[in-house]
This record gives structure tokens, sequence and C-alpha cells, in this order.
């Protein structure tokens, strides 16, 4: 993943750099939240998801002078079916504790990293265990994990599919996950690092935990043509707030529950030009 620059103008300023989530602020609504990707052993706190999108990126079109805020949402116009790739792509503007209290903060937060540290136990250990023979990054995946298996489907007929079947397993995986977590209670890796499938509906399985980014692309190319169609996202995911579970132990308090579940869904339209 690219890192993003902030001119030398706004370091001279005070301006700090941020590395955040697709190394860019997000924003909803015209708010912005900050997110820093996860070091080894850390986990992203799945209750700030709050919502999911799937978005069309054009693969010769790169989208210079437009925020990626403004470029990913706009409905693109297309040549064919190789020339986009389709991102999903969690968003994290849902609220989490926060206070002035800088030590209250510090406190909450190691109590934070403990806890994800311990939980990411068994994925480090694999981890540490590969990198004795290869070179990989560590995984920005959510304490968010799916209840079902996560579902891309159109409005057409498409690979012959009738519309409303699940297309997963015609896109093939175009970026990096360098492993598949998956279980709640008792987690495993379903594909360490170096073994990861390129399929993606061996990785958006029932318990499979969310991952920062997927982009993605048809395996192979749909028989039939139509001037628009309209991909279907639905993430039934299973939120584990980490943030609030250390907030309310270090104030003593207990949490109602430290999950809530969620059915994220999203829509995309992409519309064709055959003929340019």
């Amino acid at each position: 993943m690219s890192i993003i620059r902030i001119p030398l103008l706004c370091l001279f300023a005070g301006i700090c750099l941020l590395s955040c989530q697709n190394d860019e602020l997000e924003t909803n609504n015209g708010n912005t939240s900050e997110i820093v990707l996860p070091g080894e052993g850390l986990l992203l706190d799945g209750g700030r998801i709050s919502d999911i999108s799937l978005y069309c990126l054009e693969l010769d079109k790169p989208h210079i002078g437009e925020q990626w805020w403004e470029y990913y949402p706009r409905t693109k116009t297309v040549k064919g079916y190789d020339a986009f790739k389709l991102l999903l792509f969690p968003h994290t503007n849902a609220p989490k504790y926060n206070s002035d209290d800088r030590e209250e903060m510090d406190a909450i937060k190691k109590i934070e990293e403990d806890y994800v540290k311990e939980k990411s136990k068994f994925i480090l250990e694999a981890y540490n265990e590969y990198n004795k023979t290869g070179i990989t990054g560590w995984p920005d995946v959510f304490t968010a994990y799916a209840t079902e298996d996560i579902t891309i489907t159109c409005d057409k007929v498409l690979f012959g599919e009738q519309p409303g079947t699940n297309l997963t397993s015609h896109f093939a995986l175009r970026s990096d996950v360098f492993c598949v977590p998956v279980g709640v209670e008792e987690p495993k890796l379903l594909y360490g690092f170096g073994e990861t499938p390129t399929r993606m509906s061996d990785l958006l399985v029932k318990g499979a935990w969310l991952q920062n980014e997927y982009y993605m692309e048809f395996a192979e190319q749909p028989a039939e043509k139509y001037d628009e169609l309209t991909l279907s996202l639905s993430c039934p995911m299973l939120l584990e707030h980490t943030r609030d579970l250390a907030a309310a132990k270090y104030k003593g308090t207990e949490l109602a529950s430290k999950y809530s579940e969620k059915v994220f869904t999203s829509k995309c339209l992409i519309k064709f030009n055959w003929d340019k």
C-alpha cells in the first residue's frame, strides 16, 4: 500500500503526517475520521465500522486532481469488463470513546492494545514463523466477523447466473491478502501466510475477519453485455467494540455486550460504452 506524502509546506505549518485507512482521511457527510493502520500484533476496532461500500475504479483513468471520496462513489462508464476493478471498502466513521484526559486515554489505549494482542496471538505466531523464510506484511484486519458469507450479486443475468445469485466465485483477488483468520471465540487461520487463495468466494466466508480493503476483478469475461448493471454487496457482520470494552474496563463498569450485529449493504452502478 502506498504512503501518501503531505506537502512540505504543510509540515512547516505544523501539520502532522497521518497514515490512515487506505492511507487517506475517510469522510462521511463532510466529516473526517482518522485511523492508523495497525502494527504487528494489533487489530482495527470493529466498533468503528460505520458502513461498507462497493466501488468501481477505472484501470486506465487515474483520478488525478480529484479526492478519493469524490471519485470512488461516482458512477463510472467503462469500455468493458476488463477496464475496471472493484473495491470493497469499510468506512470507520462510527463514534469511539475519547476524552481530553491524556492520562485516561493512555491507560485505555494500553488496555485495548493488550486485549487485541492477546486476541491476535495466533496470527502473530504464524506471521513470525513465515517471516523466517519469506517476507510479508502484517494483515490489516478488524475485530469484525462475517456472520454469513459476504455476497456480491447482480441485477441482471451474469455468467449465466440469475439476478440475485452470489457471484463471488467469479471474482479474482487483485491485491495482496496476507492471511485469512476466521472464527470469534476459537479463531484460526483458514489460510496462512503465503497460501491465500485467488477467488473472493474463498475469502468472504462465514466467520472471516474483515480486512481493511479488498480489490477484485472478474476472473473470466462474462458472455452477457449490457449498457449498465448494478452490483449489490451484502456484509452481515458481528462487530467487536474493542475501544468501548477497554474504556469500560478502565472505568470499572460493565458493557451490556462487547458485540453488535449489523448487515451492511451497498450498490454499485456501472455503465458501459462498448464502442469506446
